[in-house]
């Protein structure tokens, strides 16, 4: 079984999806296919590549059947007439339009699933997506956490996206760490405030405490429920086109919401991470970033 596999992202991305549809937990996916859930959450975080047959085993244990299809580099599909006005808002204008939806779109999935929440099986909203089963999704308040107590970060995602120029909806906030000793005292101070938990792995096993300094500092990437919504930490060197965060910070573009500051990565260093992940969405996000780039006012505060 290969680790570090630049494809691991992609085939992750899709069990974690499927698993999710399938409202199985790790655990319950362990039991049916045999295969350790330690191991399943290195898959769906990326650490391992798992071979074709491991892979669809997992996927049919959830009722699926993989298929292989070949189909040309996605391009952009965005309105040019769109894309220009999406253009003449600045990244703050951007962030405060996602931001508005996500709270909404939160709003909205709490509504629908309310009513399961009188049922016996209550087990099942256990596996909710982050954004759901903590608190009110609120962007603000995560980014507000770590400027408190100075991490050093970098927003990548969608919340990167719109701050490059493109309006998309978004679930959670994903950031880069500067990953040593003294950022990592810093962020568990701010996860502490954030009540954060992790989720994805069995860290009543591992014995993981997100809020300890050490035990981040030794993890890698870790997937978290707050109490403002979902927050996924990544490691700049675990992660496919990744690069030292000393090197990309100098690059990075800020954006300012609510009195927050908010630092994402550098356009370019965007642009190669989508590239490596490389699923259909990052490669429409790509052509899509790349169609707004002659915009004066795309990457202007």
């Amino acid at each position: 079984m290969a680790k570090g596999d630049p494809g691991s992202p992609v085939l992750g991305q899709v069990l974690f999806e499927a698993r999710h549809r399938a409202g199985v937990s790790q655990r319950e996916l362990a039991i049916r296919t045999g295969i350790a859930a330690p191991a399943i959450s290195r898959i769906e975080n990326g650490h391992e590549s798992p071979s074709f047959e491991r892979f669809a085993t997992c996927l049919r244990a959830l009722g699926f059947e993989p298929t292989v299809e070949l189909r040309a580099l996605a391009g952009s599909r965005a309105d040019p007439v769109h894309l220009a006005a999406e253009a003449q808002l600045t990244p703050s204008q951007r962030l405060e339009s996602l931001f508005e939806w996500m709270r909404f779109g939160d709003r909205l999935a709490r509504a629908e699933v309310r009513p399961l929440a009188g049922r016996e099986d209550r087990a099942m909203l256990e596996d909710l997506p982050s954004e759901l089963d903590r608190g009110p999704l609120d962007p603000v308040r995560i980014f507000e956490a770590l400027q408190r107590h100075e991490v050093e970060y970098l927003t990548i995602g969608g919340v990167a996206v719109n701050v490059h120029g493109h309006v998309c909806n978004n679930r959670d906030v994903d950031i880069l760490i500067d990953w040593n000793t003294e950022n990592m005292e810093r962020l568990a101070a701010a996860l502490t405030d954030l009540d954060a938990k992790l989720i994805e792995v069995d860290d009543d096993l591992l014995g993981v405490d997100p809020h300890d300094p050490e035990d981040l500092l030794n993890g890698g990437n870790f997937t978290l429920r707050t109490n403002a919504g979902g927050l996924d930490l990544f490691d700049p060197s675990e992660i496919p086109g990744g690069r030292p965060y000393e090197e990309m910070r100098p690059r990075a573009v800020e954006a300012v919401v609510q009195g927050v500051r908010i630092r994402a990565i550098g356009f370019d260093d965007l642009i190669r991470l989508k590239r490596e992940f490389g699923r259909d969405r990052d490669l429409e996000d790509v052509a899509t970033l790349l169609a707004t780039r002659g915009s004066p006012r795309s990457a202007s505060t």
